[in-house]
């Protein structure tokens, strides 16, 4: 289950960062429109963090 929980943190991390860059928004970009900190989409982009379903939405 612990893998599972893992590898899906890490997918989600990747999708984020690959969307962000096919957009070709910044950090700063991404996190303005997600109405969160740069210091956020950053952690969860580095698999530090993971997101809220409710930031995922």
């Amino acid at each position: 289950m612990i893998q599972t929980i893992d590898k899906t943190g890490r997918q989600i991390a990747e999708r984020i960062r690959l969307e962000r860059d096919a957009r070709g928004w910044s950090l700063a970009q991404l996190a303005e429109r997600a109405g969160v900190s740069k210091a956020t989409i950053s952690k969860i982009e580095r698999e530090e963090v993971s997101p809220t379903v409710a930031l995922l939405n």
